[in-house]
């Protein structure tokens, strides 16, 4: 099975102190507080299949962090660009410590640890999503695609206006819109849903940071976990006054 691999500029923050302070110490070169810059980084996953575990390597410059995962990697998206993954065990330490990553903005990294990691696990029962064949407008060879719902959201208008109609009614029942299904009120449609799912990961993040850096990360997982379900709650308020059921 091929490596999944990642490079791009990243911000790596690793929010519990005594866990940042021992990786700072074997990577003395690595910036892992909150405030660091952005550093091109370079992101390799593989899977042991005779030890049924996935092997992880962060490469910053000259520094290579390495560490694992089980089943996964316990992904979390807290905004555009914020990445959260809680269950990395890195080799430095003696337990899963959590990892912020920053600039993640095409969702590709999150695609992966939400999804498509689950591809490098031989025999894994992934779910196999229906083919659908679709022409672009003007003509053109057909293409065979898989149809996700995530997709619609990754579109601009520009691109959503070059799919085919049957494409874009697809997807309009994926978030229980009504018909008539009219080309036009489909992408309208689509563009305020991305502008408030948006507008609810930044009130979820304020909130979670807001209280994060009030207690200067010395949360215990029962304090994070209630923490977690205050914000996200907020959140689904939000979404509930201005999206329909479906859309979120």
């Amino acid at each position: 099975m091929k490596p999944f691999i990642w490079s791009g500029k990243l911000k790596l923050i690793i929010p519990d102190e005594n866990n940042r302070d021992k990786l700072m110490k074997k990577y003395p070169s690595l910036d892992l507080e909150e405030n660091n810059k952005r550093y091109p980084t370079k992101i390799t996953v593989r899977y042991n299949s005779s030890l049924k575990h996935f092997v992880i390597a962060f490469e910053v410059g000259d520094e290579i962090m390495e560490g694992k995962f089980v089943n996964w990697a316990g992904p979390w998206k807290y905004s555009k660009s914020l990445l959260e993954l809680s269950e990395i065990k890195f080799n430095v330490l003696s337990s899963r410590t959590k990892l912020y990553i920053k600039g993640d903005k095409n969702d590709k990294l999150f695609q992966f640890f939400r999804y498509d990691y689950e591809t490098m696990i031989p025999g894994s029962p992934v779910k196999k999503e229906k083919k659908k064949t679709y022409r672009k407008r003007g003509g053109g060879q057909k293409k065979t695609q898989k149809v996700y719902k995530y997709e619609a959201l990754m579109y601009k208008p520009s691109q959503l206006k070059q799919l085919d109609s049957d494409l874009l009614r697809k997807y309009a029942k994926m978030y229980n819109m009504k018909p008539p299904y009219i080309d036009k009120e489909i992408i309208n449609r689509f563009r305020y849903i991305k502008i408030h799912l948006a507008k609810g990961a930044k009130i979820y993040n304020d909130c979670f940071m807001k209280d994060l850096k009030k207690t200067k990360n010395t949360m215990d997982k029962k304090q994070m976990d209630k923490l977690k379900k205050t914000c996200k709650k907020k959140q689904l308020q939000y979404y509930k006054k201005f999206l329909n059921k479906g859309e979120y």
